[in-house]
């Protein structure tokens, strides 16, 4: 049977902080007992929340949204997106950063995270790899498929190409086959971007 107009106002008045029950067993549910937030319910226990700001969160980080897919499959599941400021430092060996020239961005999404960065050595050794540290979250060992491209000013002119992540580590940018050592003039910047495949 319809409301009509009439009859709709008690109805309101009468669910107003309470919690309106959607299933047989009454165990699914939306509440809205904190004034300008709507809770959703299933099994008894919150599931999402609608804030005052008309965002929607979940309330456990293991949930997520399912894409691409009818029912719960994990590899199907989004449930981590951040983006944010890492701060790049000079590894072993390598010299320090002009504090003033130096900024990193990042971009998770899933288990893969995107980088950026822009840095200036003030002085470094010639002979040894350079390693950036300080990248956001740990590596995963998966380091042969993950990769950064770099360009940077030399000793002799610009200075290109590809570095590779130190797997299981948050430490580094590690350097393949020596490419970098003894390249970076200490009057020059370097900027370097690219994405790894993090565990945590």
């Amino acid at each position: 049977m319809a409301y009509l107009g009439n009859q709709v106002a008690p109805l309101v008045q009468a669910l107003e902080g309470k919690e309106l029950k959607l299933d047989s067993d009454g165990d699914s549910s939306i509440q809205a007992s904190v004034d300008d937030t709507v809770v959703f319910k299933t099994n008894g226990s919150n599931r999402w929340t609608l804030n005052s700001s008309g965002n929607l969160f979940p309330a456990s980080t293991s949930q997520g949204i399912v894409l691409g897919a009818t029912s719960d499959t994990a590899s199907n599941t989004l449930s981590d997106y951040e983006q944010g400021n890492w701060t790049p430092t000079a590894g072993t060996n390598s010299g320090t950063f002009d504090s003033g020239t130096r900024v990193g961005k990042y971009t998770k999404i899933g288990d893969i995270v995107y980088i950026m960065a822009l840095f200036q050595f003030t002085g470094a050794s010639t002979n040894a790899n350079r390693t950036i540290t300080g990248l956001p979250f740990t590596i995963d060992n998966l380091s042969a498929i993950t990769g950064v491209d770099y360009f940077g000013h030399s000793w002799n002119g610009n200075h290109y190409g590809l570095v590779h992540f130190n797997g299981t580590t948050t430490e580094a940018v590690d350097n393949y086959s020596a490419i970098l050592a003894g390249s970076f003039a200490s009057s020059g910047t370097t900027r370097i971007m690219g994405w790894y495949k993090t565990s945590s």
